[in-house]
């Protein structure tokens, strides 16, 4: 019996199209690190580390879409508006609550 052969679908064999979701995952990873320091900036320090977590990460997709000539994505501003706002809210807190203890 022959069996006709098994045939890649058609999106493997094309590159990743420019603007895709794939491409852009570094500015999502920002908004979601940024997001998350600020609603952890209560946790003693995380929401700190969080927030510079997404600083960095939105450094990378601004550096990732100027090696390849692209507009700075929108993900990686928010990224960082977040993350500085994570950040400035878990100093506040910090400074608010440790001469307390």
């Amino acid at each position: 019996m022959n069996r006709p052969m098994m045939v890649a679908p058609e999106s493997r064999k094309h590159p990743v199209p420019a603007g895709s979701a794939r491409e852009n995952a570094a500015g999502d990873l920002a908004v979601m690190f940024g997001a998350l320091s600020v609603v952890a900036f209560w946790a003693f320090g995380v929401g700190v580390l969080l927030g510079l977590g997404a600083l960095v990460v939105a450094a990378v997709a601004r550096d990732r879409a100027r090696a390849t000539q692209e507009p700075i994505p929108v993900e990686a501003v928010l990224g960082v508006l977040a993350g500085l706002s994570g950040i400035t809210a878990g100093v506040l807190f910090l400074a608010a609550v440790l001469p307390n203890l």
